[in-house]
């Protein structure tokens, strides 16, 4: 609990400092470099995990123990290059004001705001339904020839091409006005609506069908989930609100990571995948509509502020 109280709060320390170092115009991109982290994070963990569990005879000591030597060694890196990094800042920019209370009063005013909380938790349900239940579902619904390592093997073109995703639609939100950056994502979150519909009937067709459509489920779904509570956060209220924003938003989608599995696991007694990915698809139409409100009076106001 201690590990991740902490953990968690390292992001919104990061995304506070992406607009000191990078220009407006490639706000989108860098924020979806730094959203990697969470995808290629997670991956190199395992993997490091693995090689140590291999060396060490899968001592769970070791296992949990020597990561942290690697998290020592990134903290005195990051203690040298942010401490230069802050003077450079103070010097442009002077003293910030003191963090108070009043600004989540300030911040919950805004109705874009509740858009940005509703599509973290949406969105976060249906990367954590994905990360968690697509290796069981191709076992049950693609055919009991499957072995366990192939039906992963099979699930990993979600974070695979979710990678791509986000990078990309980073790139292509820095090109587009605030107006047009509703449709694109209102039009995104539709089409992985329609997927995640298809996908009961695809994996009785064709494996081969599923697997893509899997793949391009990771691959649109991952780009607006992961600028969330970036580039979305700081179109709320401002730089000097960034991290405040960041962090109930990614509170929300927090929130939404207790309550998916048992829920989805319910749905999944009542009717089975079928009923399950129905519901989810129903839920991202939901947020497809939602993210059409998202850049409109005061939220664009904001952005045009800071650019």
């Amino acid at each position: 609990m201690v590990n991740r109280f902490f953990g968690s709060g390292g992001w919104e320390s990061m995304v506070k400092m992406v607009p000191d170092w990078f220009p407006a115009r490639h706000m989108a991109l860098a924020m979806a470099f730094l959203s990697l982290s969470f995808v290629f994070g997670g991956v190199c963990s395992l993997l490091l995990a693995g090689q140590v569990a291999t060396f060490s005879g899968n001592n769970w000591r070791a296992v949990m123990g020597v990561p942290s030597v690697v998290l020592l060694v990134i903290i005195g890196i990051c203690w040298v290059v942010l401490a230069g990094e802050k003077k450079i800042v103070s010097l442009n920019e002077g003293p910030k004001p003191a963090w108070r209370f009043g600004r989540i009063w300030e911040v919950v005013r805004i109705p874009q705001f509740w858009i940005v909380c509703a599509l973290s938790f949406m969105l976060t349900i249906t990367r954590e339904t994905f990360n968690v239940w697509t290796v069981d579902f191709l076992k049950t619904d693609g055919g009991g020839h499957l072995s366990t390592g192939l039906a992963a093997l099979l699930s990993t073109p979600f974070d695979a091409m979710g990678a791509v995703g986000i990078l990309l639609l980073g790139w292509v939100l820095d090109r587009l006005s605030p107006g047009r950056r509703n449709w694109l994502l209102g039009g995104i979150l539709m089409l992985v609506a329609v997927l995640t519909f298809l996908l009961p009937t695809l994996v009785h067709l064709q494996l081969w069908m599923a697997v893509v459509a899997i793949g391009l489920i990771g691959f649109l779904s991952y780009g607006p989930y992961s600028l969330l509570a970036g580039v979305l956060a700081l179109g709320i209220r401002g730089k000097d609100f960034v991290a405040t924003v960041a962090g109930l938003v990614d509170a929300a989608g927090y929130l939404a990571g207790i309550f998916s599995g048992y829920f989805f696991g319910r749905i999944l007694d009542l009717g089975g995948y079928s009923l399950g990915f129905h519901a989810l698809g129903l839920m991202t139409i939901l947020s497809a509509v939602l993210s059409l409100g998202l850049y409109r009076s005061q939220t664009e106001s904001n952005i045009v502020s800071n650019t």
